[in-house]
């Protein structure tokens, strides 16, 4: 990959394939204290007189989660097809302003030119909040809880043969402002639809 993981900000704000592609859909954003602006037709849109969406929290500001951040799995495991749709095929971001705007084209042109991975990558633990953990708890803390999600999953793996749908594979989520640099993606995947099912090929 020639670009970095990035953070929603980044990603909207500097020039990136995502970017590129909403400028051809006349978007173009801007990140002023910790908000991500968005501007359609050369006009600051106002999100809230559109189609109710998810895109207060994404972009920040006022009574905002400030969800920028890059989210991933634990593990590199098969998905249930059922609880990923949110992110196949063209980014939720996306879906998330075609919805608003409701035009599905905005989503739907992008996903006909692009490809679904999944990205393995090297972080610094102190970087790293692990659902459902206060994302207070230190270093050691984090690096216990770690070391105990992977003796069950060496575990599980060793009982099923491989990971099936039911098992647990944590969700890691990335402090809001770091972007993994490209340098540190360590591998690759194409994902394949089987049945209800997301399969991780693993060259």
């Amino acid at each position: 990959m020639s670009e970095d993981i990035m953070t929603l900000s980044k990603a909207l704000t500097t020039n990136t394939a995502l970017s590129r592609y909403l400028k051809e859909k006349k978007f173009e954003f801007i990140f002023v204290d910790n908000q991500i602006i968005a501007r359609r037709n050369g006009g600051v849109i106002d999100w809230s007189k559109l189609k109710e969406s998810n895109l207060f929290m994404r972009f920040g500001g006022p009574k905002s989660l400030n969800d920028f951040n890059v989210n991933g799995y634990l593990f590199v495991a098969d998905f249930i097809l059922e609880r990923c749709k949110g992110w196949l095929g063209s980014p939720e971001i996306l879906k998330s302003i075609a919805n608003a705007y409701e035009e599905i084209s905005i989503a739907d042109d992008y996903a006909e030119r692009c490809e679904n991975y999944l990205v393995s990558f090297r972080v610094p633990l102190e970087l790293v909040d692990i659902e459902s953990t206060d994302k207070f708890i230190n270093k050691q803390q984090k690096s216990d809880l770690l070391v105990k999600y992977s003796i069950n999953a060496m575990a599980y793996y060793l009982k099923a043969g491989k990971y099936k749908n039911d098992f647990y594979n944590p969700v890691i989520m990335l402090k809001r402002d770091y972007n993994v640099p490209h340098i540190d993606i360590i591998k690759v995947r194409n994902l394949e639809i089987d049945y209800t099912k997301v399969k991780v090929i693993d060259d």
